[in-house]
């Protein structure tokens, strides 16, 4: 899968090549980050427009979310759900796919911080725990980028890390932000 190739011989898009045949399909023409789900006939994207998936069997394409997403969403090991971080409402949204449905939406910002996180692009790309009873994702604690844990059996956020905060005053006469984690990855043992 590829997402904004534009060529005058290539769709603009979400376009599936087969690397085979040389052929391709274009799924969508609104560009994202797309991810297979695990039973392989379903991807998922997201966009400026809201999360999307399309099931490549029969052709339908389902709309999850209308608001901007921020990276690339991420599957449920079992792929009945989907979490993606909405940048609007700057929260981790959990979705269950069969239903259509939002189960879960938990804020990206920790710790009553004040500030709005200035980098979302940076806070997207969920990451579920390999037994799919957890999900590290990106937060913001008004001064940096932290990692946080949801706990889906409690729908409870742990945060994990505690980044020191920039001691040095910005040129504007503010103390800088500590943006840019990149997403979580999680060992094989979920440990």
């Amino acid at each position: 899968v590829l997402a904004g190739c534009n060529t005058s011989a290539n769709p603009t898009g979400i376009v599936i090549y087969n690397v085979n045949t040389g052929s391709s399909r274009l799924i969508a023409a609104d560009p994202g980050s797309p991810v297979w789900s695990p039973a392989a006939h379903v991807i998922a994207w997201s966009s400026e427009d809201g999360l999307f998936t399309s099931d490549l069997e029969s052709g339908a394409t389902r709309q999850l979310a209308g608001h901007p997403a921020a990276g690339v969403p991420s599957w449920s090991p079992d792929g009945s759900q989907i979490a993606v971080v909405d940048a609007a409402v700057q929260s981790l949204d959990v979705f269950d796919v069969s239903r259509n449905t939002a189960i879960f939406q938990v804020s990206v910002i920790v710790d009553d911080a004040k500030q709005r996180a200035p980098y979302l692009s940076t806070l997207g790309g969920p990451s579920w725990s390999p037994d799919g009873e957890r999900i590290a994702f990106v937060c913001w604690d008004g001064t940096s980028d932290e990692l946080c844990v949801l706990e889906l059996d409690r729908g409870e956020v742990r945060r994990l890390t505690r980044i020191a905060r920039p001691t040095a005053t910005g040129a504007s006469g503010t103390t800088g932000v500590t943006a840019g984690m990149g997403p979580a990855a999680w060992s094989p043992d979920g440990s």
